[in-house]
């Protein structure tokens, strides 16, 4: 959102941004048209960009099939917050680093 730019009659205008985490830069912009949302923004904004070894980070949002597709087939990985809104993804994640009880990696039999 930027500042100031909000009136009785029009949302605040929004800019999506790629910014370098080691340099803090932006490296590119672009603006979000009020009859669109981030999403769908980010969407054609990331096929603009070169993304090939690089990791896009993105809060939940970004977590839509069709932008984390876009992310892989560019040649990148992502990283995108998982909240409560869907239910079945966040359960599925929780699972997958759940460790079960009574695991231990120091009490596995080795077969001779």
């Amino acid at each position: 959102m930027l500042r100031g730019t909000r009136s009785d009659h029009r949302r605040a205008q929004q800019i999506l941004a790629a910014i370098d985490q080691h340099t803090g830069c932006v490296l590119s912009e672009t603006h979000i048209d009020e009859d669109t949302n981030e999403a769908k923004t980010a969407l054609r904004f990331l096929k603009r960009l070169v993304l090939q070894g690089k990791v896009v980070v993105g809060d939940a949002g970004y977590c839509q099939r069709d932008v984390c597709e876009t992310v892989l087939s560019e040649h990148s990985d992502y990283l995108v917050l998982i909240k409560d809104n869907q239910p079945t993804l966040h359960n599925e994640a929780i699972q997958a680093f759940v460790i079960p009880d009574g695991f231990s990696p120091l009490c596995q039999t080795q077969s001779t």
